[in-house]
């Protein structure tokens, strides 16, 4: 609460919907404390973001168990004071803005925005806001002015990711992530992360791939802020709180005089 901060994110380990990151790697969170601490960050005067972000749902919200399910959900988040859920699946865009329009709905990076099309779909739902795609996005100056010309709605950016750009297992990956948090999924939280192995395997052996990909230095917040951008999203919520308040402070103070590697 010392620093500019306006939202929060994450959910449970698991869920009907899923979200993007495997249970395995999230800690136990039973619901009163989930509850609980949706409370205190409001107390402090920061919203809460529930995960609801999937890249895939196995076809489940086209069924009527996956509708209730995704209701059910809804109308948690909200009783918990939730103020905005994180979605990546455009038939939840409608569904959401019309059973439920006192929640903020934010568009992840799982729905691979990377360009104005795509963008302006999004816009043109009713979205409130957009993470667009670090992996093509964050170095490509041209395009993030273009994006911020064509569109009113927030864009948000990821400042500390350390994906390979353009990185070719991101599809395979997202999905991957997404049935390892789905209750009733036979993964049952748990997977074998492929992807990340591969990528740092090739990281650590061509150690130039760490300074080719997306991350954004805090000395470089500026000149992303001279183009109108002012949102920006700060990875990642299975690290310790002592590692997220590090990070979250280099960012705030827009200066890092350590380790890079401390903040991606």
């Amino acid at each position: 609460s010392a620093y500019p901060v306006a939202v929060v994110f994450g959910k449970p380990p698991s869920s009907s919907v899923g979200g993007g990151r495997a249970s395995l790697d999230l800690a136990p969170l039973s619901r009163r404390r989930f509850e609980r601490h949706v409370k205190t960050a409001g107390a402090k005067g920061i919203d809460f973001n529930y995960l609801l972000n999937p890249a895939c749902m196995d076809n489940r919200e086209y069924t009527r168990q996956g509708q209730r399910d995704i209701e059910a959900l809804l109308e948690y988040i909200e009783a918990a004071g939730g103020s905005a859920v994180t979605i990546s699946l455009p038939f939840l865009l409608p569904l959401i803005k019309k059973r439920h329009p006192r929640l903020k709905v934010r568009v992840g990076v799982y729905a691979r925005v990377d360009g104005v099309a795509k963008a302006k779909f999004w816009e043109d739902g009713g979205a409130d806001c957009i993470t667009l795609e670090s992996l093509s996005v964050n170095r490509d100056f041209g395009l993030l002015a273009a994006l911020r010309k064509a569109l009113t709605v927030e864009l948000q950016l990821i400042v500390n990711a350390n994906c390979r750009l353009f990185c070719p297992l991101s599809g395979q990956h997202m999905v991957n992530l997404s049935h390892a948090s789905q209750t009733g999924h036979p993964m049952k939280g748990f997977m074998i992360d492929w992807c990340v192995m591969k990528c740092s395997y090739d990281k650590l052996r061509d150690p130039a791939q760490y300074l080719r990909s997306e991350f954004i230095r805090p000395e470089d917040l500026e000149l992303y802020r001279d183009m109108g951008y002012g949102s920006f999203k700060i990875l990642e919520r299975g690290a310790p709180t002592a590692v997220l308040a590090r990070r979250v402070k280099a960012y705030a103070e827009g200066k890092y005089e350590g380790n890079l590697l401390d903040l991606i």
